[in-house]
């Protein structure tokens, strides 16, 4: 599934992630219910980065380890 992309396309969730957590934390420092969803989504996409990431390292035989 993730053959046809580089580490570097899976950037675009760990920014995502880390824009969607900036946004959510002084929400609810300040109380606001929503905030923990924006939050909750931020830590998704962060998720979803590193797991596509390792996925793409893992399939990918150009970035794979070469055996002995």
């Amino acid at each position: 599934m993730f053959e046809d992309y580089k580490t570097t396309d899976f950037a675009v969730f760990w920014i995502g992630g880390i824009i969607l957590m900036t946004i959510g934390v002084p929400g609810i420092l300040l109380g606001i219910i929503w905030h923990y969803f924006i939050f909750g989504l931020g830590l998704i996409f962060l998720l979803l980065g590193l797991i596509g990431q390792r996925r793409a390292v893992d399939e990918n035989t150009e970035y794979a380890p070469k055996p002995a």
